[in-house]
């Protein structure tokens, strides 16, 4: 793979957290809009992808792909513990990375490498529950030694640490990945339900059910929560004013921003950066 595709990286990470559920759980079958890397603290089970059966056991990694449907089944007698984090990874004219490598659905990490990867996913954890300029930084460093170092275990373990091998994603998840970066990079502006569609190459009312499908929620909807994302970025990690961040995130006027946000939030812009300030936010 050329390294060129590596030299401009777009990293989103929607979620990183520790789950705990309870003996005999179950999810499923469901398909994820983004990657999800999960590593397993307690508990046993098995995924489900298509017609073959995964399964997995504590210091177990395992890797979800977007646009693929997973089931999962967890031990009837054993409660589940595992820290998940999920994710798109694009580089250069928003190719996913991920699709250069041949990766497993499941890999058992040697013994060395589990605690490292732990203390990692706290790193993240920390910084994805600080919603400032620095939190956001450190989550996406960590998330970057983590991914490095998923690969370099993959490439140097022997094939029977691995079980599965993952396919490509489905066609249409390139086009989904290039309107979320799309998204993403037009914020400040108006974004019209045809833009997206021409985006992805698609009619509108095709790329408007394909979209749902992905990201299991409607465009509008989704361009609405991306916008209050990096509102609340700009109240905590900047002097901005609420008119300046209402006219960075798309919103010409103040007064609607206002509302809208307080509508969405409990708190108005003014209200959320005084109590969250300087204390970390947690969602």
């Amino acid at each position: 793979m050329a390294l060129d595709l590596w030299e401009t990286l777009s990293i989103s990470i929607m979620r990183v957290e520790y789950s705990v559920f309870p003996a005999g759980w179950s999810w499923g079958p469901q398909m994820g809009f983004c990657d999800e890397l999960t590593y397993i603290v307690k508990g046993r089970g098995a995924l489900r992808r298509t017609e073959e059966t995964i399964p997995f056991t504590p210091g177990d990694m395992v890797l979800f792909r977007r646009g693929l449907r997973y089931s999962i089944l967890q031990d009837e007698n054993l409660p589940h513990g595992s820290f998940c984090v999920d994710f798109s990874l694009l580089g250069w004219r928003n190719i996913d990375l991920l699709n250069a490598f041949q990766l497993p659905d499941c890999i058992h990490l040697p013994k060395g490498r589990q605690r490292e990867v732990i203390e990692i996913y706290k790193v993240m954890i920390k910084g994805f529950e600080d919603y400032s300029l620095t939190g956001i930084l450190e989550t996406k460093s960590a998330f970057l030694r983590l991914i490095a170092l998923y690969l370099k275990i993959v490439e140097e373990s022997p094939a029977s640490r691995k079980i599965g091998s993952i396919p490509l994603p489905p066609e249409y998840g390139y086009p989904i990945d290039k309107v979320l970066a799309y998204i993403d990079q037009n914020l400040h502006r108006r974004i019209a339900m045809s833009d997206l569609a021409r985006e992805a190459e698609m009619s509108r009312y095709h790329f408007s059910r394909v979209f749902r499908r992905a990201v299991g929620n409607s465009p509008a909807a989704y361009v609405r929560s991306r916008r209050f994302d990096l509102a609340k970025q700009f109240l905590l990690s900047t002097q901005k004013t609420i008119s300046e961040i209402a006219l960075n995130v798309g919103f010409i006027d103040p007064f609607h921003f206002s509302h809208a946000f307080h509508q969405q939030e409990g708190l108005s812009p003014s209200a959320f950066r005084t109590k969250y300030r300087g204390a970390g936010f947690q969602r």
